[in-house]
């Protein structure tokens, strides 16, 4: 029997080395396999840095735009802010003007009513209260002088309550 035990572990040597080099060479593909996946992994990080470094770039340079654009409408809500003040001073400087225009108006139609008295010899009679006395030849450009200052006024006074809306 050693002979044949001999050939019949011989044999089994042989089935055990050929499966052995069967699992070997399944393995060597696998490692090759692993290997290139290994290398396009590489590949795939390498492009990943790549392309967070460059989003990294550009979020700096949209928080310096943000930063350089809120001082662009801080600076011009600050200009808007001083054209509005100044519409206001100038509003209620034309006010003012239009007041004392106004009571030189109220005073020269007094004095040509007082005139026509004087210069006609009849009875004066009291002018009525809506009648409008008529003007001498300066008066009416006083008061078309009057009539566009208050048309200003008007139209300021609407434009600043539009921006202040």
């Amino acid at each position: 029997m050693t002979p044949l035990l001999a050939l019949a572990a011989d044999l089994l040597v042989a089935i055990l080395l050929v499966a052995t080099i069967a699992t070997s060479v399944r393995l060597s593909r696998r490692m090759s396999r692993m290997q290139q996946d290994e290398s396009a992994m590489r590949v795939v990080v390498a492009e990943l840095v790549t392309a967070t470094d460059k989003a990294d770039a550009a979020i700096a340079a949209l928080r310096m735009t943000v930063r350089d654009s809120e001082q662009a409408l801080a600076d011009r809500l600050g200009a808007a802010a001083r054209h509005t003040a100044q519409l206001a001073e100038q509003l209620t400087a034309g006010e003012a003007v239009i007041e004392r225009v106004s009571q030189i108006a109220a005073i020269s139609r007094r004095l040509a009513v007082e005139a026509k008295a004087v210069a006609s010899p009849q009875a004066p009679s009291p002018p009525a209260q809506d009648a409008v006395p008529s003007t001498p030849a300066g008066a009416d450009r006083l008061l078309a002088t009057i009539r566009l200052a208050r048309d200003v006024a008007d139209r300021s006074a609407r434009r600043v309550a539009g921006q202040a809306a």
